[in-house]
C-alpha cells in the first residue's frame, strides 16, 4: 500500500450509516472483529479445514471491546476541508454491517460509483445483520445491477459430526458485484465526466468477464466523446486498443431460439390454405417419404435405434471437432489483447465461446 507505484490514501475511520459512539467487538481470530455479536444460535456452526474446524463460539469469541466513533461516507466524502478523493468502485468486508455503511454512502453511491463489490450474508450470523436480499434491493433502487453472488471459499455446517460423516456446507457468505445500470450512468453524469466514468464501467465489467457490457459502456462513451489528455492512462491504452479490435470482429451471430420454428409455423399455414391445397399432386420423392415414415411407424424399436445413433454419431462428431478446433485454432486480436494486459481467463472464455458457436452462426 506505500509503493510509489500505486499511491494510497490511508483514512484510519470506522463507516457507518450515521455519527456516533458504538462498541466495536475485537474476537478471539481477529479477522472477525465487527461491531456485531454473534447470534448464539449459531455458536456450534463451524467451518471445516483439512487440519482444523473453526467454531465460531471460539472464533467469535470477544476476547474485548472497545468504543469506537462511526462516520458515514457521505460525511467523509463531501465535508469541506476533508480532501478526499470520491471513489469510483468501492468494495466492502466488515463483517456484517456492509449495509448500514451503504446507507451512510447513499450520495457517493448515486453521484460518483460505477462498480460496488460487497460480502453480503445469507444466513443471519450475527445479531440484527441485513442479508442478501436487504441488499439486493436497495442497490436496485440505486440502479446498480448485481452481476454476479461469487461463492465464498468458507461454508458452514450447523452440525458437527465425526470425520467420516461429513458432507457438503451451506454457503453462509457471499460475495456480490454490482454494477451501474447504464441508463442510469447516461441520467447522471453528462460531457466529458460521463465518458470518463462511463470508460471506468467498462473496465469494472471487463474485470468481471462483462465483455459485451463494456463494449457498450466503450461506444456510448466515444459518442459522448472522449475528453483531450496529454498522457492518457495505461488503462485507456487498452480499453482503446480493445476497441478497435472488436470493431473489427465481423458480425455474425447464431440463430435466435425460437425464430426459425415460428417461420416453418407460418409456412405450414400458407401450404395449407385452401388456394394451395390440391394444386400439385403428391411428388416421388414425398411418396417415399410417405413411404419410409409409415414402415418406420411401424417398427418403433428400430426408428429409436436409428434416431440414438444418429444423435450419438453426432454429438460425437460436435465433440472431436471442437476439440480439435480448440487445439490447433488461433486466437483472435481481441483474445490476444485481453491475454497481453492480463485478463487471461476472459481472453480463454471469449475464444471458447466463439469456437462453440461459429459453426452455427450467420453473417448479418
Amino acid at each position: 500500500m506505500k509503493s510509489d507505484a500505486r499511491p494510497t490514501t490511508i483514512i484510519t475511520k470506522c463507516l457507518g450509516e450515521s455519527r456516533g459512539q458504538q462498541l466495536f467487538n475485537i474476537t478471539t481470530k481477529p479477522h472477525a472483529s465487527s461491531l456485531r455479536m454473534l447470534d448464539l444460535k449459531y455458536a456450534e456452526a463451524y467451518v471445516s479445514r483439512p487440519s482444523e474446524d473453526r467454531v465460531f463460539s471460539v472464533m467469535f469469541g470477544v476476547a474485548r471491546t472497545v468504543s469506537i466513533e462511526t462516520e458515514p461516507l457521505d460525511e467523509i466524502i463531501f465535508s469541506e476541508g476533508k480532501n478526499v478523493a470520491p471513489p469510483d468502485i468501492l468494495t466492502l468486508d466488515t463483517e456484517g454491517t456492509e449495509f448500514e455503511i451503504l446507507k451512510g454512502a447513499s450520495r457517493t453511491i448515486d453521484q460518483e460509483l460505477v462498480c460496488i463489490v460487497t460480502e453480503a450474508s445469507i444466513l443471519p450470523i450475527r445479531k440484527g445483520q441485513m442479508l442478501l436480499g436487504d441488499l439486493l434491493a436497495s442497490l436496485s433502487e440505486q440502479k446498480f445491477i448485481p452481476i454476479r453472488i461469487q461463492p465464498h471459499s468458507s461454508e458452514l455446517s450447523l452440525y458437527r459430526f465425526p470425520v467420516g460423516l461429513r458432507g457438503e456446507g451451506i454457503q453462509a457468505i457471499s460475495d456480490v458485484v454490482f454494477l451501474r445500470d447504464l441508463d442510469s450512468a447516461m441520467n447522471t453524469w453528462s460531457g466529458q465526466k460521463l465518458a470518463v466514468k462511463l470508460r471506468k464501467l467498462a473496465l469494472a465489467a471487463i474485470a468481471y468477464g462483462q465483455l459485451e457490457y463494456a463494449l457498450e459502456c466503450l461506444s456510448r462513451a466515444r459518442l459522448v466523446g472522449l475528453p483531450e489528455v496529454d498522457v492518457a492512462p495505461r488503462y485507456w491504452q487498452f480499453l482503446d486498443k480493445l476497441e478497435r479490435c472488436s470493431a473489427a470482429v465481423p458480425a455474425c451471430y447464431p440463430p435466435i431460439a425460437g425464430a426459425k420454428l415460428a417461420a416453418s409455423a407460418a409456412l405450414k399455414e400458407v401450404r395449407q390454405a385452401p388456394e394451395v391445397i390440391g394444386r400439385k399432386a403428391p411428388s416421388l420423392l414425398r411418396t417415399l417419404k410417405g413411404a419410409l415414415k409409415s414402415f418406420l411407424m411401424r417398427n418403433p424399436g428400430l426408428f429409436a435405434k436409428i434416431v440414438w445413433a444418429f444423435t450419438f454419431g453426432k454429438q460425437l462428431w460436435a465433440r472431436a471437432s471442437l476439440f480439435l478446433t480448440r487445439c490447433f485454432a488461433s486466437s483472435s486480436t481481441v483474445e490476444k489483447v485481453l491475454r497481453e494486459y492480463g485478463f487471461i481467463e476472459l481472453s480463454k472464455l471469449v475464444r471458447s465461446r466463439r469456437l462453440e458457436q461459429s459453426p452455427w452462426s450467420i453473417k448479418v
